[in-house]
């Protein structure tokens, strides 16, 4: 679950890159590649 929150949370609280549809999903995808999961 770190993995997942950890991210969105320190830009919440730094403030130091948007939370915008392009964090997203790269994040998403991020954690897809660790997981093994086929996102096509």
């Amino acid at each position: 679950m770190d993995v997942i929150y950890g991210a969105v949370y320190m830009r919440l609280m730094i403030g130091h890159a948007p939370l915008d549809a392009e964090f997203a999903d790269a994040h998403i995808n991020y954690v897809y590649h660790l997981l093994g999961v086929n996102n096509s």
